[in-house]
């Protein structure tokens, strides 16, 4: 189902600093399968204005983020199937 996909699922998650956007292309974020699913906005205080986009790829905090909004996508999606279930019955 995704086979050929990892080079052309572009992630829509728009990534801004203290409400400047610094980058709307980060792939390392969510794995490549969730790309074509979430789409969202991200505002974070912890990643610095005054770095180049090479070097904001790089730190650690991008890093967490990606972990932490992969995890909230789960749970989401997991409640939202929870709910379904409920519903039906």
């Amino acid at each position: 189902m995704f086979a050929g996909q990892e080079e052309t699922a572009k992630s829509r998650i728009k990534i801004f600093v203290k409400r400047v956007l610094i980058g709307d292309e980060f792939d390392e974020l969510v794995p490549f399968w969730m790309n074509p699913f979430v789409r969202g906005v991200i505002d974070s205080d912890d990643i610095p204005l005054n770095v180049s986009r090479e070097t904001v790829s790089q730190l650690k905090i991008i890093k967490i983020i990606g972990k932490k909004t992969s995890k909230k996508v789960i749970e989401t999606l997991s409640k939202l199937s929870d709910t379904a279930i409920e519903e039906e019955k």
